[in-house]
Parts: structure tokens; C-alpha cells; sequence
């Protein structure tokens, strides 16, 4: 959903960056078509206006540094601005002591994904807490259908309300099960509302009452842009909210309401819905964020995704590789092989600081990680470890067995070469830290990234 706002950012820092003295005249052009994005995003008036007035503030008089071009300083600025609008520091969850039984309720409107964002958070939880999934949703049977499916799948406990049950007896029930289960964690999922209306509100004020919960959740669709902000108001009228979760962060919604809750309704973002998958959920880091809309990428996020598929062994294993300069095309398909449990390529790509501006005329299509997969996995692995044997006869028949052409073997070997050349202009942590700095690295991105590879 960050995508038009990146185009517009990205855009706007085009046109500065030409320019080797940034005048206040140029300041004014630029923060006008800041505000034009913001507007066409849908954020929300006084959170423009309090933006564009951090943006001015601190670019008028603003010294340059000499480390840096004038532009650059200028996003900064922007950087900061934003981040003091989402929120300044990560929010997180804010439970009870693990000897204690935190009580997580979610809350939101009708098919604003309630039921999945519980597995979810279930999930993200798990590895620290002992869980019990409760459905409050007495009215909807299927509810608790899809909450005992979900808890399936992470393999976490559901309650098992019988039909009937009251909510007051739900959640007496859930508590002794979680005291017997040795349960730490219980996370409530209540009844969506169609509208807002009084008896459905007071319900949900009784279901706080009884469950005095540690976190209330408000679970927000993302693609219902600034009346997410209305339902919000809403809802902490009648209930002690503590965070908000936005689903469908990765739809094509604009992105206006994210960037407006926080100082609308004083209530921070504390997680994000990036896909269907379970486990989709990321905590919502303000930095982070304003750093992808401002088109440098999510190195935290990379990082994070690809420790998810490379063992600490092969990451040693690929260390010494990279060191020693003998990254083999055998390396290279291990590579594309973790790429693609990565998640789709356009958006392990938009993670890569600049790379979405350069994606923009470039189709990105995930059929390519086959044909490449299918082409070395044709090749001997005497050859995989030695490119330098693949003459013309090999590689016909490498065409031949991945039913694909000479050129394309060509290219997955220019490919490969490419790679090998840019791992060895890495191959010392100096290096690397050089390279990405080049990319437009921060320099927490480039510690981040160099730690976790070198």
C-alpha cells in the first residue's frame, strides 16, 4: 500500500537531486509536491499540515553537511518529519510478567480480519508464550470454526465454547482452562461489528469489563482508508484501546490512514498485516516504514526474512565462500532457492534500498527463479562448481535438459558472473560496508546488513 506513495516521494527527490545547492525556493516547490502526494494518499488535513510545518521548520536555514549532498539532507529531514508523525518509537506489546496470564483483546468492524489477525498473533507470539485462542463471537458459529482451524495450523490451542455459551461463561471457562493448561497468554477474539451501533458497542464495554485485558487491539482493514480513523474514535469511547493493527497493508490502498492514526487518535500502530499467509504479521517500526516511503527499502525486514531461510550453518558455509572467492553455481542456486521461499521477487526487491524506483518500467516476474532454478539443476554438479568447464557442447546439452535455449544458459551464467564479481568487491566487512553505503545505505542499514552477512 506504500507503493504510491514511494512513486511520489521518489519523484519529487529526482527533481532536487540535480541541483548541487538546494535553494528555499526549491524547498517550496519540493514541499508543495509533498503535500500534493500526501493529499492524493488520503492522509488527513492537520496531519499534513503538521508535516509540511517539521519539513519547513528544519529544511529553512538548515546547514548541509559536508558528508552529504544537499538532497540528501533534505530527506533526512522529510525522514525525521515522518517518523515523528507515525510515532517516533516501535510500539510494542505491553504484557504481563510470563508467571502472570496476559489477556490480549482484538475488537474492529465486520471483515476487517479479526479472526486471522488472532492466529496471527498467536504465531508471533508463540515462541514465548503458552497460548489459548478464545472466540467471543457467540452469534457467528462459524467464528470459532475458523479460529480451531487456524489454531490447526500453528498448532496453538482453541477453547472449545460449546453452542450456547454465553460471553460471561466463555471467558470464566477459557480462564480456568488457561490456569490448568498453564496457559500465559490468552487472546480474545470478539464479534465484529457491521456498524457502530449502542447495544453492539455496550456489549463489547461489558466484554472489557470482565476481561480487564492487558492489550485491546483494534483491528483496522486498511483499504477503508480515512474511516478508519472515525471507527477508531469510535471505539475508544467505548473501550481502553492500546494499539491499532492494520490488515491489508500490502493491498493497493494509499496509505493515508497509517500515516493519520497516530496523531488523530493518539493510539499507535502496533502491527501490520502484510499478506494471506499465517505468518504475515510484522510489528510496525515508524523508522522503518518512513524509510520505505521515502524509497529506501527495508534492510531490518531483509534480514530478517532471509535468516528465516539460511541456516547459521550455510550462512557460515557462504561467509567463507564470499572470502575466499569461490562462490560456485551451486551457491548461486541455494541463493535463488531461499529468494523464492523469501515471498514474491517484487517485494523481496522493494526491500533492496532504490531498488524500487529502478523496478518501476521493469516487469519483475517470479517464472524467472524457475527457468534459472531449472537450467543449473541441468548441470552437473562438476559443473556447478566449476563454470569455467561449460563450453559449447555442455552447454547445449544444459539447454537440452532444461528445455530451454543456449542464449538462456548464456545468461544464467552472465547472470551467475555478475554475482560472483559483486561478492568479491564484498569480500571483507570493510568492503561491504563501502558497497552499501554506495547503494544509499544508512548506516544502521549497512551495520545491519554487514552483521547478519559477514
Amino acid at each position: 500500500m506504500l507503493d504510491f506513495l514511494v512513486d511520489r516521494f521518489t519523484s519529487v527527490f529526482s527533481r532536487l537531486s540535480g541541483q548541487k545547492i538546494i535553494t528555499e525556493n526549491s524547498i517550496e516547490e519540493g514541499v508543495d509536491d509533498i503535500r500534493k502526494a500526501l493529499l492524493a494518499a488520503d492522509v488527513s488535513i492537520p496531519v499534513i499540515n503538521d508535516i509540511i510545518a517539521k519539513i519547513k521548520e528544519n529544511a529553512f536555514g538548515q546547514k548541509v553537511t559536508k558528508s552529504v549532498s544537499p538532497v540528501q539532507e533534505f530527506i533526512h529531514i522529510v525522514n525525521n518529519s515522518l517518523i515523528g508523525i507515525l510515532g517516533s518509537e516501535k510500539s510494542s506489546l505491553l504484557l504481563a510478567e510470563p508467571t502472570a496470564c496476559s489477556k490480549i483483546l482484538l475488537c474492529g468492524l465486520q471483515g476487517s480480519g479479526k479472526t486471522t489477525t488472532c492466529a496471527k498473533l498467536a504465531r508471533f507470539l508463540k515462541e514465548k508464550r503458552n497460548i489459548l485462542l478464545v472466540s467471543l463471537d457467540i452469534n457467528r458459529a462459524a467464528a470459532q470454526e475458523q479460529l480451531v482451524i487456524l489454531g490447526r495450523q500453528i498448532g496453538v490451542d482453541v477453547f472449545d465454547r460449546q453452542p450456547g455459551m454465553d460471553i460471561k461463561k466463555t471467558i470464566s471457562l477459557s480462564r480456568k482452562q488457561a490456569d490448568t493448561g498453564f496457559k500465559n497468554c490468552i487472546i480474545y477474539d470478539t464479534a465484529g461489528r457491521v456498524q457502530i451501533d449502542s447495544s453492539l458497542m455496550s456489549e463489547l464495554g461489558e466484554t472489557y469489563s470482565l476481561i480487564k485485558p492487558d492489550e485491546t487491539l483494534l483491528v483496522c482493514d486498511a483499504m477503508t482508508g480515512q474511516a478508519a480513523l472515525s471507527v477508531a474514535v469510535e471505539f475508544s469511547k467505548t473501550v481502553k484501546l492500546s494499539g491499532l493493527v492494520f490488515t491489508k497493508f500490502d493491498s493497493d490502498a494509499r496509505g493515508g490512514a497509517v500515516l493519520s492514526v497516530k496523531h488523530v487518535t493518539g493510539q499507535p500502530v502496533k502491527f501490520i498485516g502484510t499478506g494471506e499467509k499465517i505468518g504475515d504479521l510484522d510489528e510496525f517500526d515508524p523508522a522503518r516504514i518512513a524509510g520505505r516511503i521515502l524509497g529506501m527499502g527495508d534492510v531490518v525486514k531483509l534480514v530478517e526474512s532471509a535468516k528465516q531461510q539460511i541456516s547459521e550453518e550455510k550462512a557460515k558455509k557462504l561467509q567463507e565462500k564470499i572470502k575466499k572467492n569461490s562462490f560456485s553455481l551451486q551457491d548461486f542456486l541455494e541463493q535463488l532457492e531461499a529468494m523464492q521461499n523469501m515471498g514474491p521477487l517484487e517485494n523481496v526487491m522493494k526491500m533492496i534500498p532504490g531498488m524500487q524506483a529502478q523496478m518501476k518500467n521493469t516487469a519483475v516476474d517470479d517464472r524467472d527463479f524457475i527457468r534459472m532454478k531449472a537450467i543449473i539443476q541441468s548441470m552437473t554438479p562438476k559443473e556447478r562448481e566449476n563454470e569455467n568447464i561449460l563450453n559449447g557442447s555442455r552447454r547445449l546439452r544444459i539447454a537440452g535438459g532444461s528445455g530451454s535455449t543456449v542464449p538462456a544458459v548464456n545468461q544464467v551464467i552472465k547472470r551467475f558472473e555478475e554475482m560472483k564479481k559483486m561478492m568479491k568487491k564484498m569480500n571483507t566487512p570493510e568492503k561491504m560496508k563501502k558497497f552499501y553505503a554506495r547503494m544509499g545505505l544508512s548506516e544502521a542499514g549497512t551495520q545491519a546488513l554487514s552483521s547478519n552477512l559477514m
